[in-house]
């Protein structure tokens, strides 16, 4: 079977407007009415975790963001149907997988529930439900030999490439080892969300010690600190390396080299 099959692979809106309706979520005001929700738009080289930390205008249900769309078609004398610019709307809201459309290097990661998605950050979720399955299929989706397969079908020799929902949705999904590459991928997700605590920029922010906790001193934590970091980058690779074996064998391909590195880990915490 090819993902199409089991999967929705989808395109997102286009606000058109960035200035106007997006911002970083500490510009954003808290509490309960929701002016602003969650928007993914691509990103930066980032496998299985990535803070979603931009916001779109979302007061009245997202009321001027239609407007806008409406009046926009209007003017290009098409029909105000909002929805052909914010496009698969009845999908937003709901977890899956996304990556960076246009990039240099391919990386998928999750998608938590309560986010617009844009057209830079197509998303996958299940035809049928199944959000369990997205663990196993991002397990599959990040090995090298999917990288090599949808290099293949891209056929582009640019140092950035469009890798759109139509190419990602006729690739091969092969049967692999379900239950271990979705123990595997949520194994890394919690890890790399563990990691990002120390980023105060980030969601997930705790503290500058959050892995670890704190020491009696400065030099004692950052030296605690980076044993754990280094001990952390350790098991990723030991994971994501059996993930890399797993995904080679189900596609009879040559085991390749891990797309994870400790260049990749150092860029994400």
């Amino acid at each position: 079977p090819c993902i199409g099959e089991r999967y929705s692979v989808l395109s997102g809106g286009n606000p058109r407007d960035d200035f106007r309706f997006i911002r970083h979520w500490v510009e954003t005001p808290t509490g309960e009415t929701q002016d602003f929700v969650h928007y993914s738009k691509g990103g930066e080289f980032a496998l299985y975790y990535h803070d979603v930390h931009l916001q779109l205008q979302w007061k009245d249900d997202g009321r001027e963001l239609k407007v806008q769309a409406a009046d926009y078609r209007q003017s290009l004398g098409w029909s105000p149907d909002w929805r052909a610019l914010m496009m698969n709307y009845e999908h937003y809201f709901s977890p899956g997988i996304t990556w960076p459309r246009r990039t240099s290097r391919l990386s998928f990661r999750f998608l938590p529930k309560g986010c617009v998605f844009g057209d830079k950050s197509p998303v996958i979720q299940p035809i049928d439900g199944n959000l369990d399955s997205l663990r196993s299929l991002i397990g599959y989706l990040n090995t090298p030999s999917f990288t090599e397969t949808l290099n293949l079908m891209v056929g582009s020799s640019e140092l950035a490439q469009s890798f759109e929902v139509g190419i990602v949705k006729s690739c091969p999904l092969p049967q692999g080892d379900p239950e271990r590459q979705a123990l595997l991928a949520g194994e890394i997700y919690m890890r790399l969300y563990r990691r990002d605590s120390i980023n105060e920029g980030s969601h997930a922010f705790l503290s500058c010690c959050a892995p670890i906790g704190i020491r009696d001193s400065l030099t004692n934590s950052h030296r605690d600190l980076q044993t754990f970091h280094f001990r952390e980058e350790r098991e990723l690779l030991e994971k994501q390396s059996e993930l890399d074996r797993i995904g080679a064998t189900a596609l009879n391909f040559q085991v390749l080299n891990s797309q994870l590195s400790h260049q990749d880990f150092d860029e994400l915490s």
